[in-house]
């Protein structure tokens, strides 16, 4: 039977730009990451392979999507990993406070990307770096505007509870909004999350 294994994927992001880093056993542009250690959690595994491989701490936000959801946390994927077998992969966005990486054994080269398309890297790795830096479009969206599936979602769900909810839920409601709010709007973000967090301290 193919070994299988849980792993994870962070993708670094640094002034508008994604880390890649071009694997030396595999041969192509990848994101840092590696497999899940025994009683690790998805985002302890990731916390910690960013850190190996690059000495880069993140600072992984708040999670969109359902209740529980891990922070960073954008998807998703299994891929064939060469010897290793299958990789069943969480990957994840984490901000980091500067761009110098001190590499390691795992990668030859890096790279900080605006786009993923500027390296020979696997289509789910373009596909993940593009939500990564929140350029992901709905159909029928503008394709004009940074929309992602995962920051509307939770959009529709906070404001629904905002208008139910009192106190702490709501407080928790609006914050959920204003996080997606600063992937949705890109350029704009920071003076409409100021915005939707005056409107909700004015009805609190």
């Amino acid at each position: 039977m193919q070994r299988r294994a849980f792993s994870v994927a962070i993708f670094a992001r640094h002034d508008g730009r994604v880390l890649l880093i071009k694997h030396r056993r595999l041969g192509t542009w990848l994101p840092v990451g590696g497999e899940i250690e025994a009683g690790e959690t998805p985002l302890e595994a990731a916390r910690r392979e960013l850190r190996e491989e690059t000495r880069l701490e993140g600072h992984f936000h708040h999670a969109l999507g359902v209740q529980g959801t891990p922070p960073g946390l954008i998807g998703y994927e299994e891929h064939l990993a060469g010897s290793k077998g299958l990789h069943m992969n969480f990957a994840f966005v984490a901000d980091v406070a500067t761009d110098a990486v001190v590499p390691n054994d795992e990668f030859d080269e890096h790279r900080w990307v605006k786009d993923a398309s500027e390296v020979d890297c696997p289509a789910n790795v373009r596909e993940l770096c593009a939500i990564a830096r929140g350029r992901v479009m709905l159909a029928g969206d503008d394709p004009r505007l940074p929309w992602t599936n995962a920051a509307v979602l939770t959009c529709d769900r906070g404001l629904a509870a905002a208008q139910g909810g009192r106190g702490g839920r709501r407080r928790a409601a609006v914050s959920d909004v204003a996080r997606s709010l600063r992937i949705v709007v890109g350029s704009m973000r920071s003076r409409l999350v100021r915005i939707v967090l005056g409107i909700a301290a004015s009805r609190t």
